[in-house]
């Protein structure tokens, strides 16, 4: 993949749940077009299913070594965290 990667997160070796949780975590605080790469010890399908059900678009490539790098790219219409500001009550 030749897109530019904002961050690497390095997932090899947590125990579950945790990968799939920092996994969604930092895919779901993603803007539109940024893309971050996951290293990972086995072949996450509840994760790349959850991707897909959120509409963001991934790529899987498995190492010699055995493990697999995940790309994840936040599209327009991918379900993320909205923030919402509450201003306090004027005075």
């Amino acid at each position: 993949m030749n897109r530019p990667v904002t961050t690497v997160i390095d997932l090899r070796g947590l125990d579950c749940p945790k990968p799939f949780q920092k996994a969604t975590a930092e895919a779901m605080m993603l803007s539109p077009g940024e893309t971050i790469l996951l290293q990972i010890g086995i072949y996450p399908q509840p994760l790349l299913d959850y991707l897909e059900q959120h509409n963001f678009s991934f790529e899987a490539e498995s190492t010699t070594e055995g493990e697999f790098l995940i790309y994840i790219t936040a599209q327009e219409d991918s379900i993320q965290l909205s923030t919402t500001i509450v201003q306090p009550p004027q005075s």
